[in-house]
């Protein structure tokens, strides 16, 4: 790192003298890394890496809320009526790479990284 600013919404902006490149952090990937520690929704995302199609296991039966984000933070796909242990949900009209996949469940929010590749 050669040089950090801190932005006036709270974002992290660094150099990275490795990769000639700047890098900016957003505060709501900080805190969806905090709050996946401290949750009580547990799911997987299989597979992991995906062709697209993804299936979600969920700990419990309950109502949930799911989005899907692209590495910017833009909203991708949302459902907010899921119900149900097993959900299998289609992305493989979308681009290679990494997305977040955010379940929330009217208390707690969970958000989980998920690689697409065809």
């Amino acid at each position: 790192i050669m040089g950090l600013v801190i932005g006036p919404e709270g974002r992290i902006w660094y150099a990275n003298a490795t990769q000639n490149k700047i890098v900016k952090i957003e505060p709501s990937q900080i805190i969806a890394s905090i709050k996946d520690e401290l949750s009580n929704i547990n799911y997987t995302i299989s597979p992991n890496p995906s062709n697209g199609i993804v299936t979600i296991n969920y700990n419990m039966d309950n109502y949930y809320s799911i989005y899907l984000h692209d590495i910017s933070g833009k909203i991708i796909y949302k459902n907010e009526q899921i119900i149900g242990k097993i959900n299998t949900l289609n992305f493989s009209n979308l681009a290679d790479g990494l997305y977040f996949i955010k379940i929330n469940n009217g208390i707690d929010e969970l958000t989980k990284k998920v690689i697409i590749k065809h």
